[in-house]
């Protein structure tokens, strides 16, 4: 659903003003936590807060993006790299924030009460783009029309697609089993964790790195460097194959993958221009949508058949040098 509300996000947003995107997005929210919490069965728990709630949050985080690619000429890697580094930290601190509690109240309870406060902070955020956007009544960036593209641009979204898929499909076959891994090289429950814990740091890192580095160099350059650490930190894996090993590669491709995804939309942003950036990013993001359901499944799987070493590892290789391929071909600014 998040996936949904990205590819549909350039329709929302020349429909309707920042403010009202969030109000709508509240709307969901109430909904979609209602449902989850106050409606019995799986089912129910599905629908509200894995596809209402999930929709909302994808209009937030389109939104979010879309902003920062069309308000900010300079910084713009850097300012999406802030709302791409936050997303995994606000997740820590919900967590961290309920677990004492899950012993005393049911987790419905504890939804509730995390329902409201992401209510608070999507009001909050509906005021101040109230206030900066007072007096406009559409986005004065954007034309009412839906962008139509060339062929050119109609191939450049496909080779972004393709180097995002194949990119991003590595890391999460990786780094969606981290703490498989690191017991299959003899850590221990504690060392697993460490292991999550060292890829969510990396990514709220890496999507700090990935924007000063989408900000400074060329979209083609920024693919290659950010590509490159994920096959040294895959190589680390590799090779290593100790606890320690992991620990470290496992770091290193949590920063490539929270980079990887602040240099694509900062790529999209600086290729396509505010008019066509929002229906191009919805249309690429629909790798990272069908990486992150079939890798982990599909890495699963591979383990089932010849473990995780060094199978999944050399895969994931394979994987990012095709993303590295791609990207080699992308053009080094808009105007090639």
């Amino acid at each position: 659903s998040i996936t949904l509300a990205v590819f549909v996000g350039h329709w929302i947003f020349r429909a309707f003003s920042a403010p009202l995107v969030v109000a709508v997005a509240i709307g969901l929210t109430v909904l979609g936590f209602f449902v989850a919490t106050q409606v019995t069965g799986y089912s129910a728990f599905l629908v509200g807060y894995g596809f209402i709630f999930g929709f909302a949050n994808g209009m937030g985080y389109a939104l979010a993006i879309h902003l920062c690619g069309t308000r900010f000429k300079e910084n713009k890697g850097l300012a999406i790299g802030i709302v791409t580094a936050v997303y995994p930290v606000g997740a820590m601190i919900t967590s961290f924030a309920a677990a004492p509690w899950l012993e005393h109240v049911s987790v419905k309870v504890i939804l509730g009460y995390q329902g409201m406060l992401i209510v608070g902070c999507l009001v909050l955020a509906m005021i101040v783009l109230f206030f900066l956007s007072k007096g406009e009544t559409q986005e004065k960036h954007h034309s009412s029309a839906t962008p139509i593209f060339n062929r050119v641009e109609k191939n450049l979204v496909v080779r972004l697609f393709l180097a995002y898929g194949f990119g991003v499909f590595a890391g999460l076959m990786v780094i969606g089993h981290a703490s498989g891994m690191m017991r299959d090289s003899g850590g221990s429950l504690q060392f697993a964790a460490f292991a999550i814990v060292a890829v969510s740091a990396g990514n709220i890192l890496g999507g700090l790195i990935g924007g000063g580095l989408a900000d400074k160099f060329s979209p083609r350059s920024a693919f290659l460097m950010v590509l490159g650490l994920s096959l040294l930190a895959l190589t680390v894996l590799l090779i290593g194959r100790s606890p320690a090993a992991v620990f470290v590669g496992m770091a290193f491709l949590g920063l490539a993958y929270g980079a990887y995804i602040v240099v694509v939309p900062t790529a999209v942003s600086n290729y396509f221009g505010p008019e066509a950036s929002a229906k191009a990013y919805g249309l690429v993001f629909l790798a990272w949508g069908s990486a992150g359901i079939l890798a982990p499944g599909f890495a699963g799987w591979l383990y089932e058949v010849a473990g995780y070493f060094p199978e999944t590892i050399i895969l994931a290789i394979v994987f990012t040098l095709a993303a590295v391929i791609l990207a080699r071909g992308l053009p080094s600014s808009a105007e090639d």
